[in-house]
């Protein structure tokens, strides 16, 4: 079968269709069609990536966008569309309503104005109204969308390392965007833990950029005890971040528990498990889901005092040491080769 799956993103920014394409290449002929922002470019053998320039306003590279979409579907090259929502998606729909297509939803908005959020959530559930087939990342987000035939086609992680020495450390990680995260919390949260416990080994690793980075960098070099404890990376690719996988002790998945983050769940959960992590979490629904009934994993909210009791608990978790196996193996079932053999695979067959 030949498919062609379509996003506004580059290809390889947006670990979803990379990972479709990275384990079901010896599946179908893969074609990938996406904007090219100036970033490396990623490459899967026996995957075609078509790239299509950003230049001009917003209007005019949508556009663009939507008329190379257009073109190709009108080949008649490919048996089956996976589209990623862009504004003026359904227009390409009601060119080629004999085409078998899926509308695919990765997040709903997630931006701090209420406003701003209705009105993306309000388009994307219109839009999505001209397809028969639609795929969701969580149950949660279908009820959200008023959805009552979807198919499921979950978020996963990948392993990152294993390789991990037994060794008297506590090296906490994050690894994610800085962007109305409030990560800020885990910084004030650490600080004061220090102080209580006056522990001298633990230390935080941020990966990731965004406008609270200023915020984080400037609390930490006011802090009495933080400066040697805190270290803000930046952006790293996916690629490069095993070393720091097999620094860390603990995975730190901290998202602010709100309506519009509840149903998204977040990459990082899944990665920090299957590379053998025990886990602190913000207790939205669907970390609550996965990670409830773990006795070496910690669901907090989303304050500074939660994360520092987390931490004291944490100590004692460690101290029993479950092993790496322990997470690998109770997690399997959300990697991304486990999820695109059972889901997508499957899916992209069986579309009418």
């Amino acid at each position: 079968m030949n498919i062609l799956i379509f996003s506004f993103h580059q290809f390889g920014l947006l670990v979803d269709p990379l990972k479709y394409c990275q384990y079901a290449v010896k599946d179908f002929n893969l074609t990938y069609l996406g904007w090219d922002y100036g970033r490396s470019r990623v490459e899967i053998p026996g995957v075609k990536v078509k790239y299509i320039s950003r230049d001009g306003g917003i209007i005019t590279r949508n556009i663009r966008l939507l008329s190379a979409l257009n073109k190709e579907i009108a080949s008649g090259k490919y048996d089956v569309t996976l589209l990623h929502y862009t504004r003026g998606i359904s227009l390409v729909r009601l060119l080629h309503l004999k085409k078998k297509m899926i509308f695919d939803v990765r997040t709903l908005s997630v931006d701090r104005k209420k406003w701003k959020r209705k009105i993306f959530n309000s388009f994307l559930r219109i839009e999505s109204l001209f397809f028969d087939n639609i795929s969701v990342i969580s149950d949660g987000l279908a009820r959200k969308m008023k959805l009552k035939k979807y198919f499921l086609l979950p978020l996963g992680g990948d392993v990152m390392s294993m390789n991990r020495p037994i060794r008297n450390s506590f090296h906490l990680l994050y690894v994610g965007t800085l962007a109305g995260r409030d990560i800020i919390k885990c910084i004030q949260g650490l600080e004061l833990y220090i102080k209580i416990s006056r522990d001298p080994i633990v230390e935080f690793t941020i990966i990731g950029d965004g406008p609270e980075l200023t915020e984080i960098n400037e609390f930490v070099q006011n802090s009495a005890v933080l400066n040697e404890r805190v270290h803000c990376l930046g952006r790293i690719q996916h690629k490069e971040l095993a070393p720091y996988f097999e620094k860390a002790d603990v995975g730190v998945s901290f998202v602010p528990i709100t309506e519009w983050y509840n149903d998204q769940p977040p990459t990082k959960t899944f990665e920090y498990l299957l590379s053998g992590l025990p886990v602190i979490a913000t207790r939205t629904l669907e970390n609550e889901k996965i990670l409830k009934n773990d006795p070496y994993c910690i669901l907090i909210q989303d304050n500074a005092e939660s994360f520092t009791k987390s931490l004291l608990q944490m100590k004692e978790v460690l101290a029993q040491n479950p092993g790496t196996d322990y997470f690998s193996s109770r997690y399997n079932q959300y990697s991304w080769e486990y999820i695109v053999k059972k889901d997508f695979i499957p899916l992209i067959k069986e579309i009418k």
